[in-house]
């Protein structure tokens, strides 16, 4: 789980940047895109940290 959270902090960074490059890139309005797919990005990665950390606790388990 410490691996998870480190991870999922680092990831909150990297929507934290995307998500200040998307005020700067503002008036080209990429802005939405930018949000949109920063989301979705983060998303999918999400699910397949919580689908990692329930393989590892099973795993755990059956040790």
């Amino acid at each position: 789980m410490d691996i998870l959270l480190k991870v999922s902090g680092i990831l909150l960074l990297g929507v934290g940047t995307v998500l200040v490059l998307t005020i700067l890139l503002a008036p080209w309005g990429f802005s939405m895109m930018f949000v949109g797919i920063s989301f979705f990005v983060y998303g999918k990665i999400y699910a397949e940290l919580k689908e990692i950390s329930r393989k590892l606790t099973i795993t755990k388990g059956i040790q």
